[in-house]
C-alpha cells in the first residue's frame, strides 16, 4: 500500500469498570506486559498501564514490517514525518534531553508573547527554568506551544495542566489558538 511509517502506541487499559488484577494477569499470560512496569505507571491515576509495549513485541512488529519505520512516540512521528516542531517538555518535565542554545532573553520574549509575565529565566543543561511573576500559572497548552516554538524543554515554576475558562477566553481574545469552532458564542 506504500506506507512508510507506522505509529504503535502499545497496550493501555484503565481502572474504570474492570477487574484490575484479572486484566493484568491476562496481559501477563499473553506476554503483553512485564509485571515490573505496573508500579511505574503511577503518573496516570486512571490508567493501570498506558501505551506499554514490551521490547520483544516491538521487535516482532519491526520484523513483520521491515520496510516501515515504527514510531513509538507521537513526537518522533510529528518531527520526523511531518516536520512539525515539537516541545522537548511535557507535563512540566523534560521529555527529550538536549543542550540549550537560546539566550534567556529569547525564552523570556517567547513566553511573554503568550501573555505570561516572566520574573526570571535560568538556562540549565537540558532545559530552561522560567519563574513567573505573581500568581499566574503556565498551562500545558502554553508550555507545549513555547517549547515547540523554541524546540527546547521549557519548565515553569508555577504550572497547571489544564486551562481554566479564563485561560481559554484569553487564548481566544489574543488569537493564540483557533478555538472559534469549539466555543459557543457569548451573547
Amino acid at each position: 500500500m506504500g506506507f512508510k511509517n507506522l505509529m504503535v502506541r502499545g497496550v493501555a487499559f484503565g481502572t474504570f469498570g474492570v477487574d484490575r488484577e484479572k486484566e493484568l494477569q491476562k496481559m501477563r499470560d499473553l506476554g503483553f506486559i512485564d509485571p515490573s512496569i505496573v508500579p511505574s505507571s503511577g503518573s496516570h491515576e486512571y490508567y493501570v498501564i498506558k501505551n506499554f509495549l514490551t521490547l520483544e513485541a516491538y521487535q516482532k512488529l519491526q520484523e513483520m514490517v521491515p520496510r516501515m519505520k515504527i514510531h513509538r512516540h507521537t513526537y518522533t512521528y510529528y518531527q520526523e514525518v511531518w516536520n512539525v516542531p515539537i516541545a522537548f517538555n511535557r507535563d512540566n518535565q523534560v521529555r527529550i534531553s538536549q543542550s540549550t542554545f537560546h539566550s534567556p532573553e529569547r525564552v523570556k520574549d517567547v513566553v511573554e508573547k503568550y501573555g505570561l509575565k516572566v520574573k526570571n529565566v535560568s538556562k540549565k543543561d537540558d532545559h530552561y527554568f522560567v519563574e513567573l511573576s505573581g500568581p499566574q500559572a503556565a498551562t500545558e497548552d502554553i508550555a507545549m506551544t513555547v517549547g515547540a516554538e523554541l524546540e527546547s524543554a521549557v519548565i515553569f515554576d508555577n504550572y497547571r495542566r489544564t486551562a481554566s475558562l479564563d485561560d481559554v477566553r484569553f487564548y481566544r481574545e489574543n488569537s493564540l489558538f483557533y478555538l472559534d469552532p469549539y466555543i459557543k458564542k457569548e451573547k
